[in-house]
């Protein structure tokens, strides 16, 4: 298995990208861009890329805040993200280049690339998919609804989507549907899908949910077990 960390120069910003693959095939295949929540690249997610491997895939953890910095830190996390979160535009600036980067990793088919993210690596995931890039899939878990302002935006009318999403999550309300299924028609994106976990908060894969934002996140580990199923049913639905 190849699992190494790429560096992505933006100027004078170095993003990090942790790549994993089954080395033993030389074969092109699908890879799945991973995009963590605010407590940015850390272990957790780069041991993500080995799961999505051993499906087939080239899996790859990305870095939004420059030199892999992550934290555990709710306040220093908040820190770290809201930039991207009031410029919107730097974030899909972002995306974009760990999107050409991954057209050129070894073994990559450069067609069939999808992208994957919790919490604000949710937003990532829609806004990566907002930029009209030709990815196959956009996957939000426990991520927010909220299109960028200011901003250009149509979704690729090939490109799929899915919302995983807690009921009861009122950092990132479900309300926000309704407004994102307007948008989807907008754009003539037709192939969208969003299954809402009727008693989960916001965080439910993290099992140090309840320590970031006490009550409005909690764990839930067999809503995680069931997400992990079915992003891996969309994966293999949406690639050829």
């Amino acid at each position: 298995m190849y699992s190494n960390t790429h560096t992505i120069r933006l100027g004078d910003t170095s993003l990090l990208a942790h790549v994993c693959y089954d080395d033993q095939s030389d074969a092109k295949r699908p890879a799945v861009l991973l995009a963590p929540s605010f407590k940015g690249l850390n272990n957790d997610y780069i041991a993500m890329t080995q799961q999505l491997a051993e499906w087939g895939y080239v899996g790859i953890a990305i870095d939004i805040y420059g030199d892999g910095q992550s934290n555990d830190d709710p306040a220093t996390c908040k820190a770290l993200m809201q930039p991207f979160v009031d410029d919107r535009g730097e974030l899909r600036h972002r995306l974009l280049a760990h999107y050409a980067m991954a057209q050129n990793v070894d073994y990559v088919d450069s067609e069939q690339i999808a992208i994957m993210g919790f919490c604000f690596g949710g937003t990532c995931a829609m806004d990566l998919a907002r930029s009209n890039v030709p990815i196959r899939g956009a996957i939000s878990i426990h991520g927010n609804f909220l299109k960028p302002e200011g901003l250009d935006c149509n979704i690729d009318i090939n490109t799929q989507i899915l919302y995983l999403h807690g009921y009861q999550d009122p950092l990132c309300p479900p309300e926000g549907l309704t407004a994102f299924a307007k948008e989807c028609e907008t754009y003539g994106a037709v192939n969208w899908q969003c299954l809402f976990y009727g008693q989960d908060k916001h965080a439910y894969t993290d099992p140090k949910a309840g320590l970031i934002f006490l009550e409005s996140c909690v764990y839930n580990e067999q809503t995680t077990e069931h997400t992990w199923r079915c992003v891996k049913n969309f994966l293999s639905d949406v690639f050829d």
